[in-house]
């Protein structure tokens, strides 16, 4: 697993090192255990603003893409759907459903298979938030009310309303 999480922590430097030219900075690399085995591993980036972390979960395997606005200087909670928003969030409010539900999906932990994924939503990121990080905060509204959305389905499902 520590080959895993060293070829996760390089790729994604290097397919997310376009946000260098938006002021974002490497700010903590995180590797997570439960039961003796990986369970996450987690990269972030910081600007003034704005944060971006990539996530990779274990045992699925799955690449969570999140980022939002800083709040009064802090990144926000996990659980802030107001402040954090997912890549496939973004992919759906976008108009792409089918590829908003396979975002994030890897085929594998091999390299080539992680590289593949970090620089499918890398593109996808700097393609779809680019007037994000360049200042135009526009789509936040849309992004919020979406993640309402989603929450409010699950929540009926969940509970049968």
């Amino acid at each position: 697993m520590a080959k895993i999480q060293d070829d996760f922590f390089e790729l994604a430097e290097m397919r997310f090192g376009w946000l260098a030219s938006h002021g974002f900075k490497s700010l903590q690399r995180e590797a997570v255990d439960a039961d003796s085995s990986l369970f996450y591993c987690s990269i972030l980036w910081s600007n003034t603003q704005m944060f971006v972390q990539a996530i990779l979960e274990f045992p699925r395997p799955y690449l969570d893409v999140q980022f939002g606005m800083l709040v009064r200087g802090v990144i926000p909670e996990s659980d802030d759907i107001d402040h954090r928003y997912h890549l496939s969030q973004l992919v759906a409010i976008s108009g792409d459903a089918k590829l908003a539900r396979s975002s994030g999906t890897l085929r594998g932990l091999r390299r080539s298979q992680l590289d593949e994924a970090l620089k499918k939503s890398s593109e996808l990121l700097q393609q779809l938030a680019s007037g994000l990080f360049a200042g135009d905060l526009s789509k936040l509204r849309d992004l919020k009310a979406y993640a309402h959305f989603v929450m409010e389905q699950s929540r009926q499902t969940y509970l049968g309303e």
